[in-house]
């Protein structure tokens, strides 16, 4: 009977400890100059529930620098507490880890998530933050370290990468860090969260008045509700004698927004329709005006003002421009969805509204440094932003670059390239000259996808492709020779092989010797089942191509199987993401 009550008791004191309608977890990434300002926070976290009726679960890692604690890392769960140092519930301890990277993120939020998920869970990252790219330094993002010199990237994929694998959406992200809220940062993380709070420009030192802003934590306020909250403190922490203002310093400049990642689809669509609509040299003039104006705010001066504020300027572009009444109407579709975005703005002493950056340099140069470098690799690629600045330096002159890592494949009367295509912030497409061994012209292809290109060859020669891009630029040529001795023969194939998931069609080849009155083609996938078939008659001999529809076929392995009156064939292959 006693140590069933124990038991109970213990069950009880473990749901009590971990129960809670809200969980805040805190990754203060602290081996560099912040150290003294985390600790700061973490006492401002104690004495702040100290205070409130209502406390919110707040699970804290915390990366010391060497010379406190021999730099030791430590998981802590904040208790209420008066004290002026930390007075915390140690839940785990570590040597040194690098907090500048994803993998030690990753780490805390795979323990702590299942281990103290509420019904509402906020995540904090804290540290210094350079945005999305810096000064064309190897070392740009989030969260620096100082032991090991290292920093969780964002045009890496190193950011966006530890929420993939995280697998988990947050009622709220919070970025206690400089530049976190450009669109370029946002959109590496726009499935995981669903309001993120974060400052386009420099955030102060200070960061959040915890101290003021968990006496006010109410744990059955709504995500919208909190939000709220956290703003009004943070403004009022700033304000002429608030908490972190005593003095009445009049020109302390601080921003915040908070942005609805619901609307995130929608920015991206408009964001793509403005693209295709002024992608044109029409307007070169007016975009060179409208982006050096005063009105439109500039970001990151340490790489020469790489950004600018994105409501400002499509703000100034629907007041200076006299447009047709249709590029009207999605202009103010723009700019309705942009306000519908960044759901909440605080700005203090400045003449301009903080909201929201993007990538917009100010000379050709330094736009195809960073973009070619960085920005093409981020999510933010799929809104055709970089096709829209292409068109707002002069001119466009410059040449695509070639494709490189050329390969070609013969099979039968068919031969297959295949190449890698070239970083352009504009579509592309490709020209393919076919010549025979004595310089012959045989044929010529203009493609716009190169995944779906094959063509029927029947002599050796060589082919030459050049890359151009929608004004006509062309690349140098690469040219590569083929030969009819390298034929590989399969009577029965699938290619390309392995096939995409984003590819609509699965192309089977096979090559009949003579004319057939009977085949039927089948595809099975891994555990047998029959995914399609259809039988065809009178068919004449030589190569044969049959294109399946693939609309129901998810990534794995599968197997193509061909009968005909006399024989029986099997081909594997696989679709991959």
């Amino acid at each position: 009977m006693k140590k069933s009550l124990i038991l109970v008791l213990f069950i009880f004191y473990v749901t009590f400890v971990h129960a809670s309608d809200w969980t805040i977890f805190v990754y203060m990434a602290a081996d560099n100059g912040l150290h003294s300002t985390a600790i700061d926070d973490i006492i401002e976290m104690q004495k702040g529930l100290q205070i409130a009726s209502n406390k919110p679960n707040i699970i804290v890692f915390i990366d010391h620098v060497p010379n406190y604690k021999n730099g030791i890392v430590e998981y802590l769960q904040i208790k209420p507490s008066n004290k002026d140092y930390i007075d915390s519930k140690i839940l785990k301890s570590y040597p040194d880890m690098d907090s500048g990277s994803g993998e030690t993120l990753l780490s805390f939020l795979n323990w702590g998530y299942p281990k103290y998920k509420s019904k509402h869970n906020c995540l904090v990252i804290w540290s210094h933050g350079e945005g999305w790219v810096r000064s064309g330094d190897s070392i740009f993002g989030i969260c620096p370290d100082a032991s090991s010199g290292s920093m969780i990237g964002v045009s890496t994929g190193e950011l966006r990468n530890v929420f993939l694998r995280h697998r988990k959406k947050y009622d709220i992200i919070i970025f206690d860090a400089c530049f976190a809220g450009s669109l370029e940062l946002l959109s590496e993380i726009n499935e995981y969260a669903d309001f993120i709070l974060g400052s386009p420009s420099e955030f102060p030192i200070k960061g959040y008045p915890w101290i003021e802003i968990l006496p006010s934590w109410i744990l059955k306020q709504t995500p919208f509700q909190t939000i709220g909250l956290v703003t009004e403190k943070f403004r009022d922490a700033y304000r002429l004698g608030g908490i972190y203002n005593p003095n009445w310093i009049s020109d302390m400049r601080v921003s915040v927004s908070v942005y609805d990642m619901d609307k995130y689809s929608d920015l991206l669509q408009a964001l793509k329709g403005f693209s295709v609509i002024f992608s044109n040299p029409l307007y070169l003039k007016d975009f060179s005006d409208i982006r050096n104006s005063q009105e439109v705010l500039e970001y990151n001066s340490m790489y020469g003002y790489i950004d600018v504020d994105l409501l400002s300027f499509i703000e100034k572009l629907k007041k200076d421009i006299e447009h047709l009444p249709f590029i009207n109407d999605l202009l103010d579709e723009l700019d309705n969805i942009l306000n519908d975005f960044v759901i909440k703005n605080v700005t203090l002493n400045s003449i301009y509204n903080h909201n929201l950056s993007i990538f917009y340099p100010k000379d050709l140069n330094t736009f195809l440094l960073t973009y070619e470098n960085y920005w093409y690799t981020l999510q933010l690629k799929n809104s055709d932003w970089a096709r829209f600045l292409n068109y707002c330096y002069g001119e466009d002159i410059t040449p695509p670059k070639p494709v490189t890592e050329l390969e070609y494949l013969i099979n039968l009367e068919t031969i297959y390239i295949d190449w890698n295509e070239p970083i352009d912030p504009c579509p592309l497409k490709y020209q393919i000259l076919f010549y025979n061994e004595e310089r012959g012209f045989i044929k010529k292809s203009e493609i716009l996808d190169k995944s779906k290109y094959h063509t029927s060859i029947t002599d050796s020669g060589f082919f030459i492709i050049n890359t151009i891009d929608e004004v006509g630029n062309t690349s140098s040529s690469n040219i590569q020779n083929f030969f009819f001795s390298e034929v590989e023969e399969q009577l029965f194939y699938v290619a390309p092989n392995p096939i995409r998931t984003a590819d609509t069609k699965i192309t089977v080849f096979f090559y009949l010797i003579n004319s057939n009155e009977f085949v039927k083609l089948s595809i099975y996938d891994i555990s047998g089942q029959l995914k399609w078939e259809r039988v065809f008659y009178d068919l004449d001999k030589g190569e044969q191509r049959v294109e399946i529809e693939k609309d129901k076929y998810a990534s794995g392995m599968y197997f193509a199987i061909l009968r005909t009156s006399k024989s029986k064939m099997t081909s594997k292959f696989s679709i991959i993401k």
